[in-house]
């Protein structure tokens, strides 16, 4: 029996208040933990989709087609890495890489999907656990003399059990 749930959404309205944007990586001054790793995302029967798009200032949407999503296990590591990523807010970066620097052990253990052209993602067989959905989305314009890009992370904390379908997590 396939379960829906209600619209798992991030506030990004902090984010907004936010005149300008920094562009130095968030690192973590702590290592991951390989105790909190063992096993990494294991195969089961659950499934996590979604759409991922953001908002500008002025109102426009951007949709994320093509980005890349990020299913991650929720540790102590991440944890901490997702809130200083929402701390900092807005990135004056086009490149994921150019915002964070990630433990490797964290990236061993991602699972990553592409959005599709509408922003559209799913990660299927998965196992039950707590995990966070992330992506990177920016975007540039131009004021009529210069060129500007902006970025921000859009993160979901999305819990999941054996055989359920959690549909419609939106990343804004």
């Amino acid at each position: 029996m396939v379960r829906t749930t209600r619209n798992l959404r991030l506030s990004t309205a902090a984010f907004l208040l936010f005149a300008g944007g920094c562009s130095t990586p968030v690192s973590l001054p702590t290592p991951a933990s390989l105790d909190e790793y063992e096993g990494g995302i294991r195969r089961g029967t659950a499934s996590i989709s979604g759409e991922a798009f953001s908002k500008t200032k002025g109102g426009d949407v951007k949709i994320a087609a093509g980005n890349i999503i990020h299913l991650d296990p929720v540790t102590s590591y991440s944890k901490q890495l997702f809130q200083e990523l929402r701390k900092r807010g807005l990135f004056e970066v086009s490149k994921e890489e150019d915002t964070v620097k990630v433990d490797p052990l964290m990236l061993q253990h991602r699972r990553n999907a592409r959005a599709n052209m509408v922003g559209r993602f799913k990660f299927s067989s998965v196992a039950a656990g707590d995990y966070f959905v992330s992506c990177y989305q920016s975007w540039s314009w131009y004021d009529g003399r210069n060129n500007y890009t902006t970025g921000r992370w859009h993160v979901a904390r999305v819990k999941v059990a054996e055989g359920e379908a959690k549909v419609g997590n939106v990343l804004y």
